[in-house]
């Protein structure tokens, strides 16, 4: 294997895929700490190397890739800040769920934040603030089937939202796959 054997060219590559993990990936590393997440695993590879077999280069660029991610989980590990759950709440959510919910309430933010501003007013005031439709009507000078229409459609276009930030999401996916 040329990276075994430590040819410049196939130390090249394999440095430009580890870069492109690091710098493409949702971890959100900021660039002034990339170049340390790339030496890390840059280094976890040299060592894998020593004592690894592998059967073709598609095979390492595989291990290359994994060794890489669990880099970058590592760093975000060490670095996201750590959050403090309410004792009634760790008494029924486990760490996963916890991740979970996290991840929900960063997904609804960044969709809340998306829509129009009369959306975000009208969810801001129904879910945020836990008023009904007749306390919503009475603020906004609007009859509760107008804000009821314009709360389905306000759910309708969050839809639409989710679905291209999946569709986005699965085009990167597979042009991340088949990268070199």
């Amino acid at each position: 294997m040329a990276f075994a054997r430590g040819e410049p060219e196939a130390i090249g590559s394999i440095a430009v895929l580890v870069g492109r993990v690091v710098g493409s990936r949702g971890y959100y590393i900021v660039p002034d700490e990339r170049p340390d997440v790339i030496q890390e695993a840059i280094l976890d590879l040299v060592r894998a190397v020593k004592t690894s077999e592998f059967a073709s280069d598609d095979e390492f660029r595989g291990f290359v890739r994994t060794i890489t991610y669990r880099r970058c989980v590592d760093w975000v590990r060490k670095t996201r800040p750590k959050i403090e759950l309410e004792s009634e709440l760790t008494e029924w959510i486990q760490p996963d769920e916890g991740l979970l919910f996290e991840e929900r309430r960063r997904l609804a933010v960044d969709i809340f934040s998306k829509l129009k501003q009369g959306c975000r007013e009208l969810i801001a005031l129904r879910i945020g603030r836990g008023m009904t439709y007749a306390q919503i009507s009475r603020v906004l000078g609007r009859t509760e089937g107008a804000l009821r229409t314009q709360s389905y459609a306000c759910l309708k276009q969050a839809r639409i939202i989710l679905d291209r930030m999946r569709r986005r999401r699965k085009l990167r996916r597979l042009v991340d796959w088949r990268s070199p």
